[in-house]
């Protein structure tokens, strides 16, 4: 017993009580580690192209707080042209033809030569076909030397853009990079000319990265437009140079992305893909890119 007569101490224990009672826990301190994720190092039978793979940590991370990229090497050179909106229909007179453009990175004006040699090639077409960028504009004109009437069929052929209460949705039809509306146009004093300009760096000149945690939730930064789905970061490319080199001293920020309110429990996979406005994946001809974040977790 205590006698009254001396100071009372908090937790003061009588000799071994150490013994019989828990040792007080400790708190648990952060820790910072950083990763470095390479397309390279993905299944390649599984995941044949490097937009889009699973990868695997070298150990499983456990409460994790924070994750963040700091860094990253990506290609620049990306299919701006590819399947799924390569294609529109074409019409002379009263026959259509499905004109096919070959997929592949494009400027205004090797579009213009490919388009070109694409209409020209079309089976029983009567006119021969110029396509030529105008220099002050940027604007697609197509003109002929043939006396019969023509039509792009942007809006009732097969190849149409996709709207949601007049937003576009999804791009079906190089269109847009024609620099034409979803409108169906006909030749007027035997040409047409796009209405806007033609450009064909808006899908590619920035990229979506999306990272999901075990096919289980999506680690979202930052937040679209209503049914766009968030992506962890938007990386904004350089057009000038082969590759765009992320890090702190070159990006103006740092996407993070914090669990809260609890951490993450486990971490054993991440789901990672490079995707365009539309959650198309982005195809980088076989180029690699990688990653650096930095994993902010509990020890």
């Amino acid at each position: 017993m205590n006698d009254p007569g001396l100071p009372a101490f908090e937790n003061q224990r009588s000799s071994g009580q150490d013994i019989l009672l828990p040792k007080v826990a400790k708190g648990r301190q952060e820790r910072m580690l950083l990763v470095e994720i390479s397309s390279r190092d993905r299944n390649l039978l599984s995941y044949p192209t490097p937009s889009v793979f699973r990868w695997k940590f070298q150990r499983p991370m456990k409460d994790i707080k924070s994750v963040t990229l700091v860094g990253a090497t990506i290609p620049n050179r990306i299919f701006n042209l590819d399947v799924g909106w390569n294609a529109f229909t074409f019409q002379e007179a009263a026959l259509t033809w499905t004109v096919t453009l070959t997929p592949g990175i494009y400027t205004a004006a090797t579009l213009a030569t490919a388009l070109q040699a694409a209409l020209n090639a079309l089976d029983s077409v009567s006119n021969t076909y110029v396509c030529t960028v105008l220099g002050s504009t940027d604007q697609l004109k197509i003109s002929t030397s043939g006396s019969v009437a023509f039509s792009l069929l942007f809006a009732s052929g097969q190849y149409v853009d996709q709207y949601e209460n007049n937003v576009l949705r999804m791009m079906n039809s190089p269109a847009r990079m024609m620099g034409f509306l979803t409108a169906d146009y006909v030749s007027n004093t035997k040409q047409i000319i796009s209405p806007f300009a033609a450009d064909c760096d808006f899908l590619t000149n920035r990229i979506y990265l999306y990272l999901n945690q075990d096919n289980a939730f999506d680690m979202i930064t930052t937040e679209r437009t209503s049914g766009r789905k968030g992506p962890f970061t938007i990386l904004y490319l350089d057009p000038a140079v082969a590759y765009t080199t992320v890090n702190k001293n070159t990006y103006e920020f740092a996407p993070i992305y914090l669990s809260t309110p609890a951490p993450i429990a486990r971490l054993i996979n991440l789901d990672i893909a490079l995707r365009d406005e539309f959650y198309r994946p982005l195809n980088l001809n076989g180029r690699d890119f990688t990653l650096v974040l930095e994993v902010l977790y509990l020890e």
